[in-house]
């Protein structure tokens, strides 16, 4: 009994701490994603932000592990994060969470509640296709779209080799800029070559006709090419194509003497990032410079450096790169050091060496001034490298068979005031084969690892390890350069503890596409790594993805369910389950866009141990969104599209319904574009509301409600049109438990200029913040930023 009081009681005060740190956010998923578009992410921060170290995105596909993200921190009128899921990697739909790392090392996830297994989950929105499809019946050979006026070797050269068996009795004609050349060009049964005795610098039109013997055109096609006046330079041996963006905000604050801000220091956040890419022939390259001043000494790093080389048969990745083997080996985690890939025929080797997590400074404090002994310690981290291998055998769009091998330690040189060195070792197979054009996909993977996880002792010797009863057939000493083994290894012996395993089929037929997949990780199984792999836990999810009217219509409906102590080791087990139901109607005419999604968490427990305490948690989150776009008379026509959305999320303890959380999410948004005048308006308005109602304890909400308008002028100040500037104007206003209002004021001028041969985007923003407690006239301040963006590409 008073064990089962004394748990109750941790339980309470645990809740009671955990709702103290929550750090508040505000976040509608998306209504859909576009097939191979990129997808921009943003957290805002409505409370709480002082209090975070940096947020990661977690974004996945199908039966793929997740990729790791470290977010950009902004500020607006709330201080947000951003990420960007790349385009090329969307070709489903998409699943994503967010984990806040606080500075007291404590992590907050969105959802909140499971969501490795339930995460945000986001339909498809793919083009019809139906969709014309080019005509390659003409190939343009010579010239390039741009050609340079100083080049003597102008050429106009089209190949129809398509056509070659059509020709019979049909009259081929040339024309240049109008004028019929025929006679002058080199006509073939496949090819036609003409070279003109000389061009000026401007634009010309070439046009060909093939004519049926009656005189009717039986095919025809035109291309422009605009000849440029460009001085000779000389061109380097391979092509350098890239862009530069340098992005900088300066933040000030006023405040009575008496504010907490009266004495805040300016604040400068800065970001610079290179971007090259190129090659010739064969060769090609891209490197990558991201410099931010979010870099700490004490914190994992912001920078990101890296260098790619691509050869045929060669891939080499130098500097941050994410690395893939397998979901139970390593997935989407950065790697700062050296990555290659070696291709021949149906043999490939993957290899990598590098660090996933860097040294952080640590600190011990003697002060004898007033006390004989008294210590302030502040733990730090080694630097932990990895070194992995994978030789895969086969086709990725056939059959393949894989085997890994990854060793990741901890550099105990690296810092004098870490504790726990540790030491790891996972070895798999996995394999995947593909059938119908890969319609149909059958995989699975086996790991198995080894974990020290402290190896500051050393090495026990095969004596030592006798005497503890632990009888290896081996000595411990002869692997000490590839494994250290002492009495903190987990487990000695290879055993289902220390597995772990997957199967996985994905089949898409008739615009159904079903994933399933099945997993099995033991209690003792871990890779440093993977490091947010689940441990003891076994179960499956499925997911089907229907596609109907051209693909305009979309059903989804999801099941997982996964428990752990999954060899009978504890005292309890945890069941996890989860469902999720999404809909989606996304139009080509000219009707409303409409998607519904709702996901359920279910988190219970069976109690074997009477000194254990039960579990009943249950998690809910409903998303509703439409949009429509359609022309409406404002004084002037215009393409007005309206965007609402909706959501509510439920978070409650059923079991002793010691909190109770509902956040309801409301956003209006209304984008008018003026078709007869260069002017654009957007309005929004917003409503957020969250409320605790635990039992015996007082009710806790937050509500917030913000509106904000925004007028675009695009001015032609420059032919090309590409002046605008904004005047924006946004209000929030807390009228829960925390009561105050801002007023957020701003203007921005953005412009694209020549000022190279190759385009420059410059904008300024200027923005002024007022902040009003209402409860305390002596919090409130006044803030103003600046920031200024430039991006040049070349």
């Amino acid at each position: 009994m008073k064990k089962t009081l004394a748990a109750i009681l941790i339980l309470m005060l645990s809740t009671t701490m955990l709702s103290a740190a929550t750090i508040e956010t505000d976040f509608i998923p998306p209504e859909y994603v576009k097939y191979m578009k990129s997808l921009h992410l943003r957290l805002d921060i409505i409370g709480g932000s002082d209090e975070i170290e940096e947020v990661y995105l977690f974004y996945k596909k199908a039966n793929l592990d997740y990729v790791q993200v470290l977010m950009d921190p902004g500020v607006g009128m709330n201080p947000y994060y951003d990420a960007t899921i790349p385009g090329s990697y969307i070709d489903q739909p998409i699943s994503f969470y967010f984990r806040i790392i606080k500075k007291d090392m404590l992590e907050q996830t969105i959802p909140g509640i499971d969501p490795i297994n339930n995460p945000y989950y986001v339909p498809m929105k793919k083009p019809a296709e139906t969709q014309k499809k080019a005509d390659t019946s003409f190939q343009m050979l010579s010239p390039d779209q741009d050609y340079n006026y100083q080049d003597d070797d102008f050429m106009v050269a089209i190949s129809y080799f398509t056509l070659e068996d059509k020709l019979q009795g049909k009259n081929i004609k040339l024309f240049f800029d109008g004028k019929d050349v025929s006679t002058q060009a080199t006509i073939t049964s496949n090819l036609l070559v003409y070279k003109p005795a000389s061009v000026k610098p401007t634009t010309h039109k070439i046009e060909i006709i093939v004519y049926n013997a009656d005189g009717s055109v039986f095919k025809q096609k035109n291309w422009v090419v605009k000849v440029q006046k460009v001085p000779v330079i000389q061109k380097l041996p391979v092509s350098v194509n890239g862009d530069l963006l340098i992005d900088s905000r300066l933040t000030m604050y006023n405040a009575d003497s008496s504010s907490y801000y009266h004495d805040a220091d300016n604040e400068f956040r800065s970001i610079g990032r290179l971007r090259l890419w190129g090659g010739k022939n064969w060769f090609r390259y891209k490197g990558k410079v991201y410099i931010s001043s979010e870099e700490r000494s004490t914190r994992q790093p912001y920078n990101r450096y890296s260098l790619d080389f691509y050869v045929p048969h060669f891939n080499l990745y130098l500097g941050d790169h994410n690395q893939i083997f397998s979901n139970s080996t390593i997935a989407g985690k950065n790697i700062r050091g050296v990555g290659g890939d070696l291709q021949f025929g149906f043999f490939k080797l993957s290899s990598f060496y590098g660090q996933i997590q860097r040294h952080i400074k640590g600190t011990m404090v003697l002060d004898t001034i007033d006390t004989a002994v008294d210590t302030s310690f502040t733990g730090g981290y080694y630097n932990r490298n990895s070194l992995g291998v994978r030789m895969q055998f086969g086709k990725e769009r056939g059959f393949y068979l894989s085997l890994n091998a990854l060793k990741t330690k901890d550099d105990m040189k690296s810092e004098e005031f870490a504790q726990n060195p540790k030491d790891n070792i996972v070895v798999g197979v996995d394999s995947k084969l593909s059938l119908f054009k890969s319609r149909v996909q059958l995989g699975w993977e086996v790991s198995a690892s080894l974990l020290n996880n402290n190896i500051a002792p050393g090495v026990m010797t095969k004596e030592d390890m006798d005497s503890l009863d632990i009888n290896l057939p081996f000595d411990p000493e002869s692997l000490e350069n590839i494994f250290i083994i002492n009495q903190f290894v987990e487990p000695y012996k290879l055993t289902m503890s220390n597995i772990a395993a997957e199967g996985y089929l994905r089949t898409f037929f008739m615009h159904n596409l079903l994933n399933i997949r099945y997993s099995y990780v033991g209690g003792s199984f871990h890779s440093l790594a993977n490091p947010y792999l689940q441990s003891d836990k076994a179960g499956f999810n499925i997911m089907d993805n229907v596609t109907l009217l051209n693909n305009q219509l979309t059903f989804g409906l999801g099941y997982h369910a996964y428990n752990d102590n999954i060899r009978d080791t504890k005292g309890s087990t945890t069941y996890t389950k989860g469902l999720l139901v999404n809909a989606g109607y996304f139009p080509y005419q000219k009707v409303p866009s409409l998607a519904f999604n709702f996901q359920q968490t279910k988190i219970t427990n069976e109690i074997s141990d009477t000194t254990l305490l039960p579990i009943n948690r249950l998690n809910n989150i409903a998303t509703i969104n439409t949009s429509y776009k359609l022309p409406i008379r404002i004084f002037s026509p215009t393409a007005t599209r309206f965007q609402l959305s909706y959501s509510f999320t439920n978070t409650s303890d059923k079991e002793y319904e010691s909190y109770n959380y509902n956040t309801n999410n409301v956003r209006l948004g209304v984008k008018v574009n003026y078709t007869d005048i260069p002017i654009s308006t957007s309005l929004s308005f917003g409503y957020l509301a969250r409320k605790d109602t635990p039992i015996g304890s007082p009710e806790t909400k937050s509500n917030y409600i913000t509106v904000g308008v925004t007028e675009e002028l695009r001015p032609k100040v420059y032919k090309d049109g590409s002046f605008r500037t904004t005047v924006g104007y946004n209000l929030t206003q807390s009228t829960g438990d925390v009561r105050y209002m801002k007023h957020y004021i701003s203007c921005g001028v953005y412009n694209q200029l020549k000022i190279l041969p190759s385009d420059t985007f410059l904008s300024l923003e200027l923005a002024y913040l007022i902040y009003q407690d209402k409860d305390n006239e002596a919090n409130d301040y006044n803030q103003m930023r600046g920031i200024l963006k430039l991006t040049q590409k070349f």
